[in-house]
C-alpha cells in the first residue's frame, strides 16, 4: 500500500513510523523509526503562475513531471546531453496535469526534460541515477 505525504517543508528531516489496520479497532505493532529528508525546491514557478515539477530528482526508476496553470496538450521530451532525444510523451492538462514516466532504460547521468504547449516552454534538469 501506498501513502502520499502532502504539505511538508522542503528541505527539512520527518520520522515516520508505521503500522498496519488489521480490522476496526485491531493494529498491528508499530514499525521502527525511519528518517528521510525531503528535497530542496525542484520546481519552476513563472510570472504568469506556470509551475513545472519532477520528482523524485535524482531516480533510478520512475519520475514524475508535474504542470500546474497549463490547459491543452502538453509535449514532454526528455534529452539526453548530446542533444539526442531519448524519451517522447504527452498529457493532457486542464488547470494542471502529471504524469508519471519510467525512466529505469536509461543510462545512468543528466538528462533535460523539456515540457512545452501552447504557450508554454520549460525546460528542467533530470538526474538518472
Amino acid at each position: 500500500t501506498t501513502y502520499n505525504l502532502t504539505g511538508l517543508t522542503d528541505d527539512h528531516t520527518y520520522s515516520v513510523f508505521v503500522r498496519a489496520k488489521c480490522e476496526e479497532g485491531v493494529y498491528g505493532k508499530w514499525s521502527t523509526k525511519v528518517d528521510f529528508t525531503t528535497p530542496e525546491e525542484t520546481g519552476i514557478n513563472t510570472a504568469d503562475g506556470t509551475n513545472l515539477s519532477i520528482f523524485p530528482n535524482p531516480t533510478s526508476n520512475v519520475t514524475t513531471i508535474s504542470v500546474n496553470g497549463v490547459n491543452g496538450d502538453v509535449s514532454i521530451t526528455i534529452v539526453d546531453m548530446n542533444g539526442r532525444t531519448v524519451l517522447r510523451d504527452s498529457m493532457e492538462c486542464e488547470g494542471g496535469c502529471t504524469k508519471s514516466i519510467e525512466v529505469s532504460g536509461l543510462a545512468q547521468g543528466a538528462y533535460f526534460v523539456r515540457v512545452s504547449g501552447d504557450s508554454l516552454n520549460m525546460v528542467k534538469k533530470l538526474i538518472v541515477k
